[in-house]
């Protein structure tokens, strides 16, 4: 039996503490405290260095939150970025945190960004997750990062609006799907890529959770303030219409996105969308950088493929910005 629990409690640190520590998940963390690798000489070999790991460090001074938070870019206008946002923000989190990515896009873009052909093949999706309505744990894969969980798409979203309408209680479907995972809390993040439609899909995805945390994406290149306040109004009505319930939809911010700087009109840019939504303008932005496609090739986010890069700088910032102020609601200090 090797002495991870023992130094844990010692320490006195939690077992999601420990894993953040020695950066392994929390399920396998837990395995390794129980002797559950004590028969494989590999696996068993590597624990006396956990175990100075665990002597030597001390865990980040994180915010703790009750349950997992689930985070998600608004859906709206297609091309700001939603997908990359979604990868790279989960590898910033990363760092810290247990995160679990859930595809619910038909472009399976953060899926490939993550997962080869070769580990998809065969493999069951958020599709078949609520075509059953079952436990979303069974369809969770691991990827090439220990703090990164995903659960993988497939094209047959495509006509989901349609698969839908044939089910009862359809507001539900994720939510029955995510409720053992939200009562087992083993990760602090979910966070879920969605698609550019408004359908019922929408609804079904902000009601997978008792709170839905969101934030919205401008480019600058492509900014439409028509699309920006259909989407901000659709969010608000169904924030109102959700909070009857006890539910809350709550829109953390709005950040931009590929910022050139060297362009003549990034500051009056900046400063316009500051105007126009007060507090929830972020002052973290991405500045544009080809790294963070080269990134998905690699199936890495960008905060791993090239942690130097200005993308990833700007990242960590924003990610840190967005636990902030997800702090604030949790605690009360926000309505």
């Amino acid at each position: 039996m090797n002495k991870l629990k023992e130094i844990r409690e010692m320490k006195n640190y939690t077992p999601k503490e420990a894993a953040r520590i020695l950066q392994v998940r929390l399920d396998s963390y837990l395995q390794m405290e129980a002797g559950a690798f004590d028969d494989n000489d590999d696996l068993k070999g590597l624990i006396p260095d956990l175990e100075e790991k665990l002597k030597k460090n001390k865990p980040p001074k994180l915010p703790t939150f009750s349950q997992p938070i689930f985070l998600s870019p608004a859906i709206g206008k297609g091309g700001t970025g939603k997908t990359s946002s979604v990868i790279s923000l989960a590898g910033a989190l990363s760092e810290n945190f247990q995160v679990l990515i859930v595809d619910c896009t038909e472009q399976v873009d953060a899926t490939m960004a993550f997962l080869s052909n070769e580990e998809l093949q065969g493999a069951e999706t958020i599709y078949d997750a609520m075509d059953k309505v079952d436990d979303i744990r069974n369809y969770i894969m691991h990827t090439a990062n220990p703090m990164i969980d995903i659960v993988p798409s497939d094209y047959r979203l495509d006509d989901v609006e349609s698969f839908l309408a044939r089910k009862l209680n359809k507001d539900q479907v994720l939510r029955a799907c995510f409720r053992p995972l939200v009562e087992e809390n083993m990760y602090d993040f979910v966070l879920i890529d969605v698609s550019n439609h408004l359908g019922s899909f929408a609804d079904v995805i902000w009601m997978a959770s008792q709170t839905m945390y969101l934030y919205m994406i401008i480019r600058p290149k492509t900014f439409d303030l028509s699309q920006f306040a259909r989407t901000k109004e659709r969010i608000d009505e169904k924030s109102s219409e959700m909070s009857i319930y006890g539910n809350r939809l709550i829109n953390i911010g709005i950040f931009l996105n590929e910022v050139n700087m060297q362009a003549a009109s990034a500051d009056a840019t900046i400063e316009a969308l500051k105007n126009l939504v007060g507090d929830l303008y972020i002052d973290e932005y991405i500045r544009r950088d080809e790294n963070i496609n080269h990134s998905q090739t690699y199936k890495r986010p960008i905060t791993k493929y090239k942690p130097s890069s200005r993308a990833s700088k700007d990242y960590f910032k924003l990610a840190d910005e967005i636990v902030r102020r997800i702090e604030r609601y949790e605690n009360g200090k926000e309505k």
